[in-house]
């Protein structure tokens, strides 16, 4: 319980809004801005309408397989030829993920290999429900190219 700083009358925790005087309740803005700086950075695009579903389906084994193990990045490019776009899709987020394994590993052991791993786990995650969706933070980086 609090009072409203306007007119007093005691307000509930969950109250945003005073009901006698008008008063509104206002989010710190430096709370808010975390709030949404972090929900920017986990809401990637999901590009599953770009790709086939039959080829998505035929590839779900090595996109999982691919996100457990990143170093089998190469699977999908070599099946098929390197013809499947969701393949080479595949291939791009999981060399990413090796390269920053790799990278990370040399720096630290700690904080910046779990980041790694929660992107493997969410990459496995998101090929078990068959979609396609980029990964935070490194959604933008593209070492393989989706178009031949």
């Amino acid at each position: 319980m609090y009072n409203c700083p306007k007119c007093g009358v005691e307000l509930q925790d969950t109250d945003t809004a005073c009901q006698a005087c008008g008063w509104v309740k206002e989010e710190p803005a430096a709370e808010a801005e975390q709030a949404t700086a972090a929900a920017s950075v986990l809401d990637t695009s999901d590009r599953t309408a770009e790709f086939d579903p039959a080829d998505m389906e035929k590839n779900k084994i090595w996109a999982i397989l691919g996100f457990i193990f990143p170093v089998l990045f190469f699977v999908p490019l070599v099946i098929d030829g390197g013809t499947s776009k969701y393949g080479r899709w595949l291939a791009n987020q999981q060399l990413i993920i090796f390269v920053a394994s790799l990278i990370l590993s040399m720096i630290s052991c700690g904080i910046l290999g779990i980041v790694a791993l929660v992107f493997q786990i969410m990459g496995i995650v998101y090929a078990v429900q068959g979609k396609a969706k980029d990964l935070p933070l490194i959604s933008k980086l593209e070492i393989i190219k989706l178009e031949k």
